[in-house]
């Protein structure tokens, strides 16, 4: 009996000419709600759509009591498609990634072009029976900055078009190497650069709780007066109210964006309604080609999964070897520590996995994955298991994997930086996780908790007294205080406490050591994992 695809959102009929040419049955639908979907889903072994429609925890509950198996998002994003609930009742979700990719980067200089010429507002006022040409004189994009917020494929693609213009292109992206982006002519830049430098701004980053708003009142301040911003990304990385005001003071001559905190906007939203805001509505990869491209790759992986047993582009799914399973907690967690630990100070250039004892007996790439998976999700609101190595490639991180027998059981990660080489060492003992070491300072903190502090200080009396004091001061309960002492060395400590540390109090903590003749360098590091249960 054929498979039964359900293909919704106006998704492209030549997903269903290449299926139905393969044998499938496949049936067509506009875009139904919640309620119809209850009731189809049962009923199709996938469902296809783009973004119009929602398939969430009721409609995967449904269609898992019958037929449904796969859905197949055409498009990146899967913002409408509950993961968890998918996972949860065994229905494997796959996209279709860099299908829309040159649309968005299109649009995106497209952009550029309209705020440098003014033919927006050029057009609305010929339209108008206006003949204002002199009003209208526009700047070249020939020896200005582009600076570019995220290297991914499409900010790599409008740093590409920006020097091909002729532009001096500033990048910025937490996980991107040096090499690359010399490679591509980009200049390694961190963000103050970017805002201080840039004559054009485009943002392409994804979300996450450390980029929401970070165009804020202190970006806008760095930035040159008379900066044009266009975003492709996240209505929700720029913050609204600082925008508003650094369009009324003229320190940003232009803002474009193709995405809203609501969509489609309220009438008469102020945004949408300045004069000096050009605003599409969430065309990014609305082109006939993208349609196309997502439509042939939509049908490619139905017919590999149904025909073939192969998953292709899956964002909830990754096969791995069962008696490895209980490493993947300490692998992820060893992954998120090391990227809060190294962020800002270190560039990584290649990342070094050696797998100790049995260990070496296993497949491990699953917790490699895993390991990235912790360490991306720092970066891209979307990092999971399967993607997360993908990230590490794009972003020119070099990996490499050995292994080592006649050992006891652990994980050794081991960064190469610009500033040397950094070294961390964690294992599972009885379902805990353990990270045992950072470079020769052992510690053996059991990874259970949410935050952390890293402190690195001078071997001097009384810096230890400060940090419990402070932190008790400031109603902040220490879980464990771990701490390594090296004759002639500065002393590292890893603290796990019951909340989080305000930048305020570890200033003060930086004073008060100081006031005592001493050194100290602080590190937050807050877990995305749930604390675990003692």
């Amino acid at each position: 009996m054929a498979e039964r695809i359900l293909l919704i959102n106006k998704v492209s009929q030549v997903c269903g000419e290449l299926l139905g040419a393969e044998g499938f049955e496949v049936e067509t639908g506009g875009n139904p709600g919640e309620e119809e979907l209850v009731k189809l889903a049962p009923k199709f072994s996938c469902i296809a759509l783009r973004g119009a429609s929602n398939i969430t925890a009721p409609v995967l509950e449904a269609g898992s009591k019958g037929s449904l198996r796969l859905v197949v998002r055409v498009g990146a994003g899967v913002n409408n498609i509950d993961l968890a609930a998918a996972t949860r009742n065994g229905v494997i979700v796959c996209n279709t990634p860099g299908t829309n990719a040159r649309g968005v980067i299109e649009l995106t200089i497209a952009a550029l072009l309209a705020m440098a010429r003014t033919f927006v507002e050029a057009n609305n006022s010929l339209k108008a029976g206006k003949w204002e040409k002199n009003k209208f004189v526009g700047t070249e994009l020939l020896d200005k900055t582009l600076g570019v917020i995220g290297l991914g494929n499409i900010g790599r693609g409008v740093a590409q078009i920006g020097r091909a213009l002729g532009m001096r292109v500033l990048g910025c992206d937490p996980v991107f190497t040096e090499e690359k982006a010399k490679e591509l002519g980009i200049e390694l830049v961190d963000l103050d650069n970017i805002y201080s430098e840039s004559d054009y701004i485009t943002l392409h980053a994804s979300l996450t709780e450390e980029s929401k708003n970070m165009i804020g009142a202190a970006a806008f301040a760095k930035m040159k007066a008379g900066a044009a911003l266009a975003n492709c990304a996240r209505a929700q990385l720029v913050d609204s109210k600082a925008l508003m005001e650094a369009l009324a003071s003229g320190k940003l001559r232009y803002y474009y964006t193709d995405v809203f905190l609501k969509e489609p906007p309220d009438p008469g939203d102020p945004l949408v309604a300045h004069p000096r805001v050009l605003v599409t509505p969430h065309l990014g990869g609305s082109t006939e080609e993208a349609e196309i491209l997502g439509a042939r790759q939509a049908a490619m992986e139905i017919a590999a999964f149904f025909k073939e047993g192969k998953v292709v582009n899956s964002v909830n799914f990754f096969p791995g070897d069962p008696a490895l399973a209980p490493w993947e907690p300490i692998a992820e967690k060893m992954g998120d520590f090391a990227y809060q630990y190294l962020a800002s100070a270190h560039k990584v250039s290649e990342v070094a996995f050696r797998y100790n004892g049995a260990l070496s007996q296993y497949a491990t790439e699953r917790l490699t994955a895993a390991f990235f998976k912790g360490y991306m999700q720092n970066a891209y609101e979307n990092a999971n298991i399967i993607n997360s190595r993908q990230f590490a490639r794009e972003q020119g991180l070099k990996v490499v994997e050995s292994k080592m027998e006649n050992v006891r059981d652990y994980i050794r990660v081991a960064f190469k930086t610009d500033r040397g080489e950094v070294i961390f060492r964690g294992s599972q003992i009885n379902l805990k996780e353990i990270l045992h070491s950072i470079n020769d300072y052992f510690f053996d903190v059991t990874l259970k908790d949410k935050y952390y502090l890293v402190s690195t200080h001078s071997d001097v009396p009384g810096i230890v007294g400060i940090i419990g004091t402070k932190l008790g001061e400031a109603g902040i309960n220490i879980e464990k205080f771990s701490l390594e002492d090296k004759p002639g060395k500065p002393s590292m400590a890893v603290i796990s406490t019951g909340s989080e540390v305000p930048d305020a109090i570890l200033k003060e903590i930086e004073g008060a050591v100081a006031g005592r003749g001493g050194e100290i360098a602080l590190k937050k590091v807050t877990l995305h994992a749930e604390p675990s249960p003692d």
